[in-house]
């Protein structure tokens, strides 16, 4: 768990403890390694574009989860769905994170309110800013993992929407 609203600068104490945690991790005893964080790197809705903290992270940040070979990344904040391909500085890399905005639990304030462009970026494998719903993460073995994204239908109905095998970037 990071805090996307502290120093996120290299040097700062989070990313001191960030990149020491990533380091001492056997992965052959914890293979899978997700961080989760408020504010996404990665985000092609018209919402909270250009955020400082935003900004601030991925910059610091970004590298140290391509380096480590960190397998998710989960946010939320924007009020909509969005999962990545496997990327790094804005190019899908299979060295790189998928990156997860699942900001789309359902508030008062309703659902983000556009995408910066109608085409979807090349980074980017799914979205919806319409749906309401939930992801869940089954870790399979060491190398696979099966992510889901189910969106409200009806009251108490879901319906799956988007669905991948994930690949273990580290052990490819």
């Amino acid at each position: 768990m990071l805090n996307s609203y502290t120093d996120t600068a290299e040097g700062s104490p989070q990313y001191e403890w960030l990149e020491n945690t990533l380091e001492d991790i056997d992965r052959e005893r914890t293979p899978w390694v997700l961080a989760l964080y408020h504010c996404p790197l990665y985000n092609s809705f018209s919402d909270h574009q250009g955020e400082k903290q935003q900004i601030a992270m991925k910059e610091s940040m970004e590298p140290l989860f391509a380096k480590y070979r960190v397998n998710v990344a989960f946010s939320g904040h924007v009020h909509a769905y969005e999962r990545s391909l496997p990327v790094v500085e804005d190019e899908v890399d299979n060295v790189g994170p998928v990156y997860v905005t699942t900001g789309e639990g359902g508030n008062r304030e309703g659902h983000a309110s556009g995408y910066l462009d109608p085409t979807p970026p090349s980074w980017s494998a799914f979205r919806d800013l319409e749906t309401f719903g939930h992801s869940t993460l089954e870790i399979l073995n060491q190398t696979h993992a099966s992510f889901t994204w189910k969106k409200n239908v009806a009251p108490g109905l879901f319906e799956t929407a988007d669905a991948v095998t994930l690949t273990n970037q580290f052990f490819a």
